[in-house]
């Protein structure tokens, strides 16, 4: 068995303004469903920028024990993205968001990458929404994420997205996102 690296997870709901609720409970049991299990985290950081009623973060709270929350009303994505990065302890910072599902082996793949050479300081995902109707297509047509390369082995890129990616958490630290330019989810392109 390999040993990872130790890591903590950050995930905002800043992203639930635009979105139903209901979006936060399915991300969150694809978390929980991970072959490398939340529960291995140092932390798993929940950065509540006011966008969730206290009911909904509560419940989650107890559904979930591993999930701690920060919060922090009025903070910007990309703000509490860093928040978290500067809170967490782990080795190994990964950002995940609450809109987002995530496939089964999706920590554990991006965890085990940083095994394969100790320069690796970012490693990312790829990320796509669902094309299921005219509506979906038409958010998948406009908004940032490429369809799947298809690729089933790591590859260099050169870019990434915040809702799917990780950091030596040291890298992020002395590297970090941009939180004031004048752009509307693009700083990650701009770090890249």
């Amino acid at each position: 068995m390999m040993n990872l690296p130790s890591f903590s997870i950050v995930y905002e709901t800043e992203n639930l303004s635009n979105v139903d609720f209901s979006n936060v409970y399915r991300s969150l049991a694809s978390l929980d469903a991970q072959k490398k299990s939340p529960k291995s985290a140092n932390e798993f950081l929940l950065i509540d920028t006011g966008n969730t009623p206290e009911n909904i973060i509560q419940e989650l709270c107890s559904m979930y024990s591993w999930l701690k929350v920060k919060k922090m009303p009025g903070v910007g994505y990309y703000q509490s993205k860093m928040l978290g990065a500067r809170l967490v302890t782990g080795e190994i910072v990964v950002f995940a968001d609450s809109d987002c599902i995530y496939e089964t082996y999706w920590l554990k793949n991006l965890l085990s990458t940083y095994l394969l050479d100790e320069n690796i300081n970012i490693v990312a995902g790829e990320t796509s929404t669902p094309i299921r109707n005219l509506y979906d297509l038409a958010i998948a047509i406009h908004y940032l994420f490429p369809r799947f390369s298809g690729y089933e082995n790591v590859y260099k890129s050169n870019g990434y997205s915040m809702n799917n990616v990780s950091f030596r958490r040291s890298f992020i630290l002395e590297n970090c996102i941009l939180t004031d330019l004048p752009l509307y989810r693009a700083n990650c392109y701009v770090h890249a």
